[in-house]
């Protein structure tokens, strides 16, 4: 049934892949057992009712949130969601994710070297000897 004047929000009882939107540009794109539930926390942190609080200076406390105007929705199956958000974030790159950034590498180049087994890097020259001598 569809009354005139009405939109249809059945979406939100599922889980989904939501886009965050602010003057038509993707800012935060994210995956959501509970749709309704959490949109419903991005807009409560948004106003500053009860978002998180951030001190700036010694008195002034901040409420962190995404400023959007806009909300897309695509409802899918669980299986689907860490899929579907990824493909999003790596097409719109919003501004607010973290998720698909890739971050610095876990171990230096050198040590991750020395774990490679010979074969793999080839012969190596020997690393310079440091010398033992002090100044005395």
């Amino acid at each position: 049934m569809q009354e005139e004047g009405f939109l249809d929000f059945s979406a939100l009882l599922h889980c989904g892949v939501y886009m965050l939107l602010r003057s038509g540009k993707v800012v935060y794109v994210g995956q959501s057992k509970s749709l309704c539930a959490r949109i419903h926390t991005h807009y409560t942190k948004r106003r500053g009712e009860r978002g998180v609080p951030r001190q700036v200076g010694f008195t002034k406390k901040v409420y962190v949130g995404i400023v959007f105007d806009e909300i897309l929705v695509r409802p899918c199956m669980l299986s689907e969601l860490d899929g579907l958000e990824m493909a999003m974030i790596k097409k719109y790159q919003p501004k607010y994710n973290i998720k698909g950034i890739p971050g610095p590498p876990a171990m230096a180049l050198e040590m991750l070297i020395d774990l490679m087994p010979g074969s793999l890097v080839g012969k190596m020259p020997p690393r310079p000897v440091e010398s033992q001598w002090r100044r005395r």
